[in-house]
């Protein structure tokens, strides 16, 4: 159960705490230097992407890969 409360911490998207549209306003804010592409760490040919934009002096984590065309938003979340 703990794994599943860490997990649910960590995507307030999935859990109500931030809407797509917020996501999305976040994204939106991300300069170049606040991107990194890395591989899945399950599934090599699966690229996954980090954000880390800032939004009212709060740095925010957002970690997504995609498939075909659609977003799976991993993490959503204030940084460390």
């Amino acid at each position: 159960m703990r794994s599943v409360r860490r997990t649910c911490w960590l995507n307030l998207l999935a859990v109500g705490e931030v809407t797509a549209a917020e996501v999305i306003r976040l994204l939106l804010r991300c300069k170049g230097h606040q991107f990194r592409r890395s591989l899945h760490h399950f599934d090599p040919t699966i690229d996954v992407f980090e954000f880390t934009p800032d939004l009212a002096e709060e740095r925010w984590y957002v970690k997504a890969y995609f498939v075909s065309t659609n977003a799976v938003l991993i993490s959503v979340h204030p940084a460390d």
